[in-house]
């Protein structure tokens, strides 16, 4: 009988635990969560179509002679018929080191895959790192969730769409750096060269990956497709920024991201279409500005030193020139002042300058 009571209460134990689960991964009820849809492959100059003619038959099978994808009408199909060993399917025509990238993907429920950056071949298949693909729909975000680096960064939403639908990725890197935007929106901004030490599962520093390697889809388990593969290589001599969000030519910036070249902080300054001033392509309004002079005027202000009181008989406050008025206020009636000290003008010129341009000493008062 009492084994009966354990086994009773080992099972609504587990069953309370996976609800606890499901609930806590779960976005709450009534709270508004953002909704992306997949954006336009992108077209113009410098952009390359993987999935094209010219490069459909440089996908392979990067780990075994096993059948485990096709490309038909314009899509490339993982079957995910196996789920172990981990096998990729990789473009073997080129290697990109720093890039832009667009690739849409829809998943058969519980599929499971991934967007490998720089893989190594034949090396570790943890070699590289990747942004997760799968189907979690509603899911609170986690290190495992779509739009992830897996395991090294959470990103700021969970954006997938149900399975059976399209998504998105646009992803940019410049060296370490890496933005990531799922379905129009921007998830995820890191700098991989600040990880100089293992994180997560991995046993070594993402800062050490190797700066180029292979573009490579996971066969997972579970069936998913491919489409659009789009790929603008980065030179060194074009010396271009990060794109745009989707949607926008590179040279408009970006509304709402606060991103420049991913090298830089805080995005960029420049001009308007209105001849504003603009972070980001966003025109910073004139009230604003008007506004942040006040601040730093009273800044200025607060940070300056206020000077002396005058003293009676001395023509100019006491500050930097107080040897001048204590000469002058020493002497006794009927002497002559001594011979003007050089280094008092330079002095209160000094003074004026380490106050700030344009600083002005407060008026006297004057009983009325």
């Amino acid at each position: 009988m009492k084994a009966w009571h354990a086994f009773a209460i080992s099972i609504i134990s587990g069953l309370l635990a996976l609800g606890i689960y499901v609930a806590w991964n779960q976005v709450e009820d009534g709270k508004p969560i953002p909704v992306g849809q997949a954006t336009p492959a992108p077209e113009g100059e410098g952009w390359i179509d993987l999935l094209g003619p010219e490069h459909a038959p440089f996908w392979r099978n990067m780990d075994d002679d096993l059948d485990i994808f096709e490309i038909a009408d314009g899509m490339l199909h993982i079957y995910g018929k196996t789920v172990t060993p981990l096998r990729y399917v990789g473009y073997t025509g080129e290697r990109f080191g720093d890039f832009d990238l667009h690739i849409e993907y829809r998943l058969a429920p519980g599929a499971n895959s991934g967007v490998f950056l720089r893989k190594q071949p034949g090396d570790d298949s943890l070699r590289g790192f990747e942004v997760q693909v799968l189907d979690d729909f509603g899911q609170r975000p986690t290190r495992h969730t779509s739009g992830s680096i897996y395991d090294i960064m959470t990103p700021m939403y969970n954006m997938s769409r149900p399975a059976g639908e399209w998504n998105s990725y646009d992803i940019s890197t410049r060296g370490g750096v890496v933005a990531i935007y799922m379905n129009g929106w921007l998830v995820g901004y890191t700098d991989l060269g600040m990880m100089k030490t293992p994180l997560g599962k991995f046993d070594f520093a993402f800062a050490d990956l190797p700066g180029e390697g292979t573009l490579a889809l996971q066969d997972h388990g579970g069936e998913v497709w491919y489409r659009n593969i789009r790929i603008r290589p980065h030179t060194k001599a074009a010396q271009t920024a990060a794109p745009a969000p989707p949607g926008r030519s590179p040279g408009s910036g970006s509304a709402g991201t606060g991103r420049g070249d991913p090298g830089s902080r805080g995005g960029s300054t420049g001009t308007g279409s209105s001849g504003r001033a603009t972070r980001s392509g966003v025109e910073i309004p004139r009230r604003v500005g008007a506004a942040r002079r006040t601040i730093l005027a009273r800044r200025r202000r607060s940070h300056a030193k206020p000077p002396s009181p005058q003293r009676r008989g001395c023509p100019s406050p006491c500050g930097a020139a107080a040897l001048d008025c204590e000469s002058k206020l020493s002497l006794s009636p009927g002497s002559k002042a001594p011979a003007a000290d050089h280094a008092a003008p330079r002095l209160r010129q000094d003074n004026r300058s380490s106050v700030g341009a344009g600083f002005k000493p407060a008026p006297t008062q004057r009983s009325p």
